[in-house]
């Protein structure tokens, strides 16, 4: 009768992290006498996470400013009288006249206005460059990983571009911290 009268307790935010902080520590037979499954802590871990990095969000507008009709003149212009000029160069010169646009944006405007791109330059695609040179190209990057403490680490690594094999470089909680790029610069031999 009183599983019927009363319901599943309601556990608070607070409750939740105390849960999940003594969760860490149990034997696999004290799991089992716990109120909550692993999959729930699991999942408060996740919404823990979610609203730690939730409140960093953006705010304000969303989405990308509009170009003013003046900018979109003057891209138009240049494009019209420098056919030769690509996206790029469209994009720096107006740059110097203080508008900072993508080139992305001077290609959407032209595109608008059925202006076609500039010609193709002579000489080696970045593809092509790729290619030659795969098996002395490395990559880098970071991926992040949040931890039960709600600690995010930073892992490096490198990849090569022909083989694909991934080099572990280093994982830390600062990556801009005292000693990360004489690490980065120790794995390449710098």
């Amino acid at each position: 009768m009183l599983q019927r009268t009363v319901g599943r307790p309601r556990l608070q935010m607070g409750d939740c992290i105390v849960l999940a902080a003594m969760a860490q520590r149990l034997s696999r037979s004290a799991w089992r006498s716990l109120v909550v499954s692993p999959d729930t802590v699991v999942r408060w871990h996740r919404q823990l996470v979610h609203r730690k990095w939730a409140a960093f969000g953006r705010r304000g507008r969303l989405g990308r400013l509009p170009v003013s009709p003046i900018t979109r003149g003057l891209i138009v212009r240049l494009a019209t009288d420098n056919p030769t000029w690509g996206y790029l160069r469209i994009k720096g010169e107006v740059r110097k006249l203080g508008n900072h646009l993508s080139g992305a944006t001077v290609r959407r405007v032209l595109h608008h206005r059925r202006i076609p791109p500039a010609p193709r330059r002579n000489g080696i695609g970045w593809g092509d460059f790729l290619r030659a040179h795969s098996g002395a190209v490395l990559a880098c990057d970071f991926f992040t990983v949040d931890t039960v403490l709600l600690r995010r680490l930073y892992v490096f690594f490198f990849i090569e571009i022909s083989t694909r094999r991934v080099f572990f470089a280093c994982c830390t909680a600062h990556p801009e911290g005292p000693g990360s790029h004489s690490r980065r610069a120790t794995y390449l031999g710098i």
